[in-house]
């Protein structure tokens, strides 16, 4: 298995996972699981496409950065759902995590998005490349 079908796969798994689980997890497990899947659909691109980086980079790399990495080093423009895919990664812990966790939106509220750039992987790496 590459390296895009791994992350491909493993994301696929915690978003059915989420969708599966959301009326039993805590919101800031949900929106963590969804932040998870949504770094790893990014990263199926960037090793499909095997975009050159720094290994520690990625690692640490945010999800506007991964984003970044991919439509700076390619012809690859990720449409406006992107910036819910951003959002999510920031959607709660605003006053700090010490501080009552503040929500600006529910889980449920990002799941279309996640859903989204799904379909854009599979669209953007097509689905027989996906499979094993």
């Amino acid at each position: 298995m590459d390296k895009y079908q791994y992350f491909y796969k493993k994301a696929s798994e915690i978003l059915e996972d989420v969708k599966e689980n959301i009326t039993f997890y805590a919101p800031e497990k949900s929106l963590s699981l969804l932040t998870e899947a949504s770094d790893k659909f990014l990263k199926a691109i960037i090793y499909f496409y095997e975009i050159e980086f720094v290994e520690y980079m990625l690692s640490s790399a945010n999800l506007e950065e991964l984003i970044n990495i991919i439509e700076k080093n390619t012809t690859i423009k990720i449409p406006p759902f992107k910036d819910l895919i951003i959002d999510l990664e920031n959607s709660f812990c605003e006053g700090g995590c010490s501080a009552p966790i503040l929500y600006k939106n529910l889980p449920t509220y990002y799941i279309q998005a996640v859903e989204d750039l799904k379909s854009f992987v599979i669209d953007e790496i097509g689905l027989w490349n996906l499979e094993e």
